[in-house]
Protein backbone atom coordinates (compact mmCIF):
# COMPACT_ATOMS: atom_id res chain seq x y z
CA UNK A 1 0.00 0.00 0.00
CA UNK A 2 2.57 1.86 0.83
CA UNK A 3 5.18 1.75 -1.97
CA UNK A 4 2.27 2.33 -4.41
CA UNK A 5 1.05 5.08 -2.17
CA UNK A 6 -2.80 3.44 -2.26
CA UNK A 7 -5.24 5.71 -0.87
CA UNK A 8 -7.14 5.19 1.10
CA UNK A 9 -5.67 2.58 3.42
CA UNK A 10 -6.20 3.13 6.56
CA UNK A 11 -10.00 2.04 7.22
CA UNK A 12 -11.58 1.50 4.21
CA UNK A 13 -9.70 0.98 0.53
CA UNK A 14 -10.87 1.76 -2.61
CA UNK A 15 -12.13 -2.12 -3.29
CA UNK A 16 -14.43 -2.24 -0.38
CA UNK A 17 -15.94 1.16 -1.03
CA UNK A 18 -18.77 -1.24 -3.93
CA UNK A 19 -19.75 -3.49 -1.00
CA UNK A 20 -19.92 -0.94 1.56
CA UNK A 21 -22.38 1.24 -0.69
CA UNK A 22 -24.40 -1.94 -0.78
CA UNK A 23 -24.31 -2.59 2.73
CA UNK A 24 -25.35 1.01 3.18
CA UNK A 25 -28.79 0.61 0.78
CA UNK A 26 -29.87 -2.35 2.98
CA UNK A 27 -32.80 -1.38 5.54
CA UNK A 28 -30.62 -1.04 8.43
CA UNK A 29 -27.85 0.84 6.70
CA UNK A 30 -30.06 3.39 4.98
CA UNK A 31 -31.10 4.00 8.87
CA UNK A 32 -27.39 4.67 9.45
CA UNK A 33 -26.15 6.75 5.96
CA UNK A 34 -29.76 8.91 7.16
CA UNK A 35 -28.21 9.81 10.14
CA UNK A 36 -25.16 10.28 8.40
CA UNK A 37 -26.59 12.61 6.28
CA UNK A 38 -28.19 14.68 9.06
CA UNK A 39 -25.28 14.76 10.55
CA UNK A 40 -23.31 16.35 7.51
CA UNK A 41 -26.36 18.45 6.27
CA UNK A 42 -25.63 20.39 9.97
CA UNK A 43 -21.78 20.31 9.77
CA UNK A 44 -21.96 21.76 6.31
CA UNK A 45 -24.44 24.37 6.81
CA UNK A 46 -22.59 25.79 10.03
CA UNK A 47 -19.39 25.20 7.82
CA UNK A 48 -20.98 27.99 5.24
CA UNK A 49 -22.04 30.25 8.36
CA UNK A 50 -18.37 30.25 9.19
CA UNK A 51 -17.21 31.01 5.90
CA UNK A 52 -19.30 33.79 5.92
CA UNK A 53 -17.62 35.82 8.33
CA UNK A 54 -15.11 38.13 6.87
CA UNK A 55 -12.07 39.42 8.68
CA UNK A 56 -12.59 36.32 11.38
CA UNK A 57 -9.06 34.08 11.99
CA UNK A 58 -10.36 30.48 9.82
CA UNK A 59 -11.51 27.51 12.29
CA UNK A 60 -11.54 23.75 11.77
CA UNK A 61 -15.45 23.10 11.35
CA UNK A 62 -17.46 20.11 12.31
CA UNK A 63 -15.69 16.21 12.40
CA UNK A 64 -13.56 16.30 9.56
CA UNK A 65 -13.09 12.25 9.55
CA UNK A 66 -16.87 11.65 9.05
CA UNK A 67 -16.97 14.55 6.87
CA UNK A 68 -14.75 12.57 4.79
CA UNK A 69 -16.07 9.56 4.82
CA UNK A 70 -19.20 10.31 4.12
CA UNK A 71 -17.69 12.46 0.47
CA UNK A 72 -15.60 9.00 -0.09
CA UNK A 73 -18.82 6.71 0.53
CA UNK A 74 -22.05 9.12 -0.67
CA UNK A 75 -19.64 11.45 -3.06
CA UNK A 76 -21.06 14.02 -1.33
CA UNK A 77 -19.23 17.43 -2.67
CA UNK A 78 -20.29 19.87 0.20
CA UNK A 79 -18.93 17.48 2.59
CA UNK A 80 -15.49 17.21 0.53
CA UNK A 81 -15.27 20.87 0.54
CA UNK A 82 -15.84 21.02 4.71
CA UNK A 83 -12.62 18.84 4.13
CA UNK A 84 -10.34 20.54 2.10
CA UNK A 85 -10.77 23.59 3.97
CA UNK A 86 -9.76 21.98 7.63
CA UNK A 87 -7.36 20.42 5.55
CA UNK A 88 -5.67 23.94 4.01
CA UNK A 89 -6.07 25.94 7.33
CA UNK A 90 -5.33 23.66 10.24
CA UNK A 91 -1.81 25.15 10.34
CA UNK A 92 -3.18 28.83 10.66
CA UNK A 93 -5.85 27.88 13.14
CA UNK A 94 -2.74 26.36 15.36
CA UNK A 95 -0.79 28.89 14.80
CA UNK A 96 -3.87 31.58 15.54
CA UNK A 97 -6.15 30.19 17.54
CA UNK A 98 -9.19 31.71 18.15
CA UNK A 99 -9.59 32.97 22.00
CA UNK A 100 -12.76 30.62 22.04
CA UNK A 101 -10.97 27.55 21.48
CA UNK A 102 -9.46 25.11 23.35
CA UNK A 103 -5.70 26.22 23.77
CA UNK A 104 -4.22 23.69 26.26
CA UNK A 105 -3.27 21.08 23.45
CA UNK A 106 -1.67 21.70 20.03
CA UNK A 107 -4.03 20.79 17.09
CA UNK A 108 -1.28 19.02 15.45
CA UNK A 109 -0.53 17.09 18.53
CA UNK A 110 -4.75 16.61 19.48
CA UNK A 111 -6.64 16.82 15.84
CA UNK A 112 -3.65 16.03 13.19
CA UNK A 113 -4.67 12.37 13.22
CA UNK A 114 -8.21 12.69 12.58
CA UNK A 115 -7.57 15.20 10.03
CA UNK A 116 -4.75 12.64 8.41
CA UNK A 117 -7.56 9.92 8.57
CA UNK A 118 -9.84 12.80 6.85
CA UNK A 119 -7.28 13.55 4.35
CA UNK A 120 -6.57 9.59 3.12
CA UNK A 121 -10.04 9.11 2.16
CA UNK A 122 -10.16 12.23 0.32
CA UNK A 123 -6.42 12.17 -1.06
CA UNK A 124 -7.69 11.07 -4.98
CA UNK A 125 -9.95 15.01 -4.78
CA UNK A 126 -6.81 16.55 -3.62
CA UNK A 127 -4.30 18.94 -5.83
CA UNK A 128 -0.90 18.16 -5.57
CA UNK A 129 0.10 21.30 -3.57
CA UNK A 130 -2.89 20.27 -1.07
CA UNK A 131 -1.61 17.55 -0.55
CA UNK A 132 1.72 18.35 -0.37
CA UNK A 133 1.39 21.19 2.54
CA UNK A 134 -0.85 19.15 4.50
CA UNK A 135 1.92 16.26 4.67
CA UNK A 136 4.37 19.09 5.36
CA UNK A 137 2.66 20.38 8.13
CA UNK A 138 1.06 16.91 9.85
CA UNK A 139 4.65 15.37 9.73
CA UNK A 140 6.17 18.57 11.30
CA UNK A 141 3.40 19.39 13.97
CA UNK A 142 1.72 16.42 14.66
CA UNK A 143 4.55 13.89 14.03
CA UNK A 144 8.19 15.64 15.14
CA UNK A 145 6.79 18.66 17.35
CA UNK A 146 4.75 15.63 19.69
CA UNK A 147 7.36 13.27 19.80
CA UNK A 148 9.74 15.99 20.65
CA UNK A 149 7.10 16.78 23.27
CA UNK A 150 6.36 13.86 24.35
CA UNK A 151 10.43 12.05 24.77
CA UNK A 152 11.30 14.10 27.85
CA UNK A 153 8.20 13.19 29.67
CA UNK A 154 6.36 9.96 28.11
CA UNK A 155 7.81 7.45 30.78
CA UNK A 156 7.04 9.55 33.84
CA UNK A 157 2.81 9.02 32.52
CA UNK A 158 3.29 6.78 29.41
CA UNK A 159 -0.46 4.99 30.58
CA UNK A 160 -2.03 8.16 30.66
CA UNK A 161 -4.67 9.83 28.60
CA UNK A 162 -2.43 12.58 26.86
CA UNK A 163 0.59 10.87 26.18
CA UNK A 164 -1.50 7.59 24.88
CA UNK A 165 -3.57 9.94 22.73
CA UNK A 166 -0.51 12.04 21.20
CA UNK A 167 1.30 8.64 20.71
CA UNK A 168 -1.99 7.33 18.92
CA UNK A 169 -2.33 10.45 17.10
CA UNK A 170 1.25 10.16 15.34
CA UNK A 171 0.02 6.85 14.24
CA UNK A 172 -2.75 7.37 12.39
CA UNK A 173 -0.91 10.36 10.89
CA UNK A 174 2.03 8.23 9.98
CA UNK A 175 -0.22 5.58 8.55
CA UNK A 176 -2.04 8.08 6.39
CA UNK A 177 0.63 10.43 4.64
CA UNK A 178 3.50 7.74 4.79
CA UNK A 179 5.29 8.17 1.42
CA UNK A 180 3.42 10.85 0.23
Amino acid sequence: LYRKNIHPRVYISEDELPRFQEILRSAPGKKILAAMRESVKRQTTQAQKNTAKVGEPPALIGDSFTLAFFAFIDEDEQALEVVRHNLAVAEEVENNPAPDQQARHRIGASQAGHLAMAYDLVYHHLERKERLAFCRWAYESGIRKTLDALGPWYHHGAGANIPMNQLMNVIRILMSIDGD
